[in-house]
């Protein structure tokens, strides 16, 4: 077994031309409520454009944000534009829980992402991430009960060691956060709920922690990939905004995720709250290369529909830089529909205060740090 690898947190994703090495009855009717989508039979998407990426949609999947998604839609994926392979996942995709056409495989995949959860989230930390894997890999992953009792034809036929040596590489450096034990079964929950208890916005929840989880990594890795400082200050700074395009404000934290944060930052109802994010994250496209002018040009003020604008040049920009850099689809923000019921307390940022109504005034460069 290899020992832990010291890997930034940055580097989720690291572009490269060469191929990536990868070693109750609730819940049943949870499922019966829509268990294809916009899917075909076996699971797989309907034909649509060649050329563009197509975006899953399911009752038990929340939506992506606007303008994400029509954004998304507006990438050329011909694969003759774009010379690098897929790049792995550091978390599963939320469309893999809505695309398995069996309610019994269904609740097993589900059941071991939340055996699997916390020992995953305890390995993500400033300096060091666990191994990424294909999307199909982490299909294999989730489709094996690592924690329960194994059956009598699994040993049979070799599988229970095969299982048990791919998990132990999944979880390498991990033991510590998580141990995989013979023949020990553990309650599969969310948020103190165990699996037939779980209902459709639990589901939206966990699948919404995902996306979220996935598009602030990937945020990191393309930013790494393409940002062009100039000096360690100047590095400082970037970080600075950076982390002011999440709640809690801190580079250092801002792969870190809590429910509470699914109607703040980026996903703020209210376009005025919305703004200082969204600006945040202006300045940190800014420096990446061949950045669009209309995200590079600054403006003391904005009104919404200018904010509206910006975000749709942002939002194209992104996902075809992602696509360039990583051969694939970004993992994208999703909304949650309902509000959890939980608390949190974030700092606020910092908005001048003006007798213009209708403008937000962007005061990014002069605010206190957090």
């Amino acid at each position: 077994m290899r020992g832990k690898q010291s890997i930034p947190a940055h580097r989720v994703f690291s572009p490269c031309k060469h191929h990536l090495c990868l070693g109750s009855s609730a819940t049943n009717n949870l499922w019966a409520i829509d268990n294809q989508g916009n899917c075909s039979r076996k699971g797989h998407l309907k034909p649509g454009s060649p050329n563009q990426f197509e975006v899953i949609t399911h009752a038990l999947l929340p939506g992506i944000h606007t303008p994400w998604k029509d954004r998304l839609l507006g990438v050329n994926v011909d694969k003759a534009c774009v010379d690098v392979p897929a790049a792995p996942f550091a978390f599963p995709q939320p469309d893999l829980f809505v695309t398995i056409s069996d309610s019994g495989k269904w609740m097993s995949v589900l059941s071991t992402w939340l055996h699997l959860r916390p020992g995953h989230l305890a390995m993500q930390t400033s300096s060091y991430c666990p191994g990424k894997v294909s999307h199909q890999m982490w299909r294999a992953i989730l489709s094996y009960d690592w924690v329960g009792k194994s059956d009598a034809n699994d040993q049979v036929r070799g599988k229970e060691t095969q299982r048990r040596d791919l998990a132990a590489t999944f979880l390498v450096g991990c033991l510590d956060e998580m141990s995989i034990q013979e023949g020990v079964s553990v309650d599969a929950t969310w948020r103190g709920k165990s699996m037939p208890h779980i209902d459709v916005e639990d589901m939206h929840e966990i699948l919404w922690e995902l996306s979220e989880l996935g598009f602030r990594l990937e945020i990191l890795s393309l930013d790494s990939h393409l940002r062009v400082i100039e000096n360690d200050s100047a590095l400082r700074k970037h970080e600075k905004h950076l982390g002011h395009c999440f709640p809690r404000g801190r580079y250092d934290r801002c792969w870190i995720v809590e429910l509470a944060e699914a109607h703040c930052g980026l996903a703020e109802c209210s376009w005025m709250c919305q703004a200082p994010y969204v600006c945040s994250l202006r300045c940190v496209m800014s420096k990446w290369r061949n950045c669009p002018q209309s995200i590079q040009d600054e403006r003391e003020r904005y009104m919404e529909d200018m904010l509206i604008s910006l975000q749709q040049d942002m939002a194209l920009f992104y996902c075809k830089s992602f696509y360039a850099a990583f051969g694939r689809a970004p993992t994208l923000p999703h909304e949650l529909g309902h509000v959890p019921d939980v608390d949190a307390e974030y700092p606020e940022c910092a908005m001048s205060l003006t007798k213009s109504t209708g403008y937000y005034h962007d005061v990014m460069d002069w605010e206190a740090s957090y």
